[in-house]
């Protein structure tokens, strides 16, 4: 890239694309759905497609445990991603005790 011309986010442009899907399908009460391979007959949930495809920019990966939360419904979804948060802290600490 020149000197002028801003270094593009890649990552920055993966999340923003994965946030207006999410919105658009949410919101277009389409729950379901998914993509059908026709050559191994094997459907891909709409989300884990658009993780491939979101997985395929340089520098993002996406928290597939958070991602299966977001099926469920708020008050649980919130629960759920909380205790993994929590879990996962708990790691983190036994971690750094055993450095």
């Amino acid at each position: 890239m020149s000197e002028h011309t801003p270094e593009i986010d890649w990552k920055e442009i993966a999340i923003q694309l994965a946030q207006r899907v999410n919105f658009a399908v949410t919101n277009c009460d389409c729950k379901g759905g998914g993509i059908l391979n026709t050559e191994t007959m094997r459907i891909t949930p709409w989300r884990d497609y658009m993780v491939e495809a979101l997985e395929m920019v340089p520098g993002v990966s996406v928290d597939r445990e958070i991602l299966a939360t977001l099926c469920l419904p708020p008050s649980k979804r919130r629960k759920a991603q909380a205790d993994i948060r929590a879990a996962r802290a708990v790691i983190v600490k036994k971690a750094e005790g055993q450095s």
